[in-house]
């Protein structure tokens, strides 16, 4: 928990010291400001306004939360203090900037606080997804009303602490934080939607691309990576992720930033050089963080199996001699690997000797060996 600061200064408040005369470069002059209860994506996005340098925060960690005041800091002692702030840390690529969480930190849960004191209602959200904010918002909307947003949209985190007055205060102030658009589709009706979809990409007189996407689709921002005529090639796995990032680099520091970037959202994703081409492919990651809800009655082991482990990224197998013993079973919100054994279990029950054991990577049911009777 954090305390705000002053009453007037929820929300996030950034001020830069005055510059002098001589206009220095923003990573010259000592930087004076305020961030409380905002994005790490925003803090970060404050700081690099101006600057020679540009930074890709990485998804994972743009929802982080800071809390942090500045006085009259050095920029580059700026920039390490808000990143430890949002339990973070960087490392370059080519110049750029590149902003991930803490190797050893924990994801946090997410967090949602609605507290009205007298007329007036603050608003406190950290990693909260958009499609969970209708269901605590409106409510508190006095007769307006949020609708869900678009699935694509249903688990993007955000984070923000912000007292309003009004409901199109507040919603302006999550889509802000979201960077999502706001409609306002019918009188007293609000819905988030991705913003309008955006390719920049220009060569700069260094031989550097100045690259800016949003809500890009994954296959248009390689494609506006390479140069005319070079052949993309990505694997059917490969989700057309929307993406939304900017920075300045060379072409091939480019490829790896969006790559990095691509792989947060989708797990065993890589991208090299192919010929004169370039090659994306997405290799399918175990999901042990899956949670599982089915409803099995009287199904085959092996159909079981399939039903319950299709589209996790487990690797299983069964043995030719294990029975194919019916199956009964209810899941409701259940780990991966728990269902597993349960499911394990019952095939047990109804074959005795049945057993559940992981050789490296892969799980395999077979069956119990005899002991040797001499």
């Amino acid at each position: 928990m954090f305390r705000l600061l002053s009453p007037l200064l929820a929300g996030c408040l950034f001020t830069l010291a005055p510059s002098v005369p001589a206009a220095p470069l923003p990573t010259e002059r000592p930087v004076t400001a305020r961030f409380e209860g905002v994005s790490l994506r925003q803090a970060v996005a404050h700081l690099f306004t101006g600057s020679p340098h540009s930074a890709v925060v990485l998804p994972n960690a743009a929802a982080n939360p800071v809390t942090l005041e500045l006085q009259a800091e050095p920029w580059a002692a700026a920039v390490e203090r808000v990143l430890r702030a949002g339990k973070a840390t960087q490392r370059r690529e080519d110049g750029v900037y590149v902003i991930q969480p803490l190797p050893a930190v924990e994801p946090a849960p997410a967090l949602a606080e609605v507290v009205r004191d007298g007329e007036k209602l603050r608003v406190r959200l950290e990693r909260y997804p958009l499609g969970r904010l209708p269901a605590l918002l409106n409510g508190h909307l006095g007769g307006h009303r949020l609708s869900p947003p678009p699935a694509a949209l249903q688990d993007r985190p955000v984070t923000l602490l912000a007292p309003f007055t009004t409901p199109a205060d507040l919603l302006t102030q999550v889509a802000a934080a979201g960077d999502v658009q706001l409609n306002n589709p019918s009188p007293g009706v609000y819905r988030f939607a991705p913003r309008a979809s955006e390719i920049q990409v220009t060569p700069t007189e260094s031989g550097e691309l100045e690259v800016r996407f949003q809500e890009t689709p994954l296959r248009q921002a390689y494609t506006a990576l390479l140069p005319p005529e070079a052949p993309l090639t990505v694997s059917p796995e490969t989700p057309q992720l929307p993406v939304s990032i900017r920075f300045r680099a060379p072409r091939e520091a480019a490829l790896r930033l969006l790559t990095a970037w691509a792989a947060v959202q989708a797990p065993g994703l890589s991208g090299r050089e192919d010929g004169s081409g370039y090659r994306v492919s997405t290799r399918q990651q175990p999901r042990r963080d899956m949670r599982i809800s089915a409803e099995i009655s009287q199904a085959p082991l092996r159909q079981s199996l399939k039903l319950i482990l299709q589209g996790t990224g487990i690797t299983y197998a069964v043995e030719p001699t294990v029975p194919d013993v019916p199956i009964t079973l209810q899941l409701h919100d259940v780990d991966v690997i728990q269902a597993l054994r349960l499911l394990t279990r019952l095939a047990a029950t109804a074959h005795p000797g049945v057993t559940l054991r992981r050789s490296e990577n892969i799980w395999i049911i077979g069956l119990r060996q005899p002991l040797d009777g001499g």
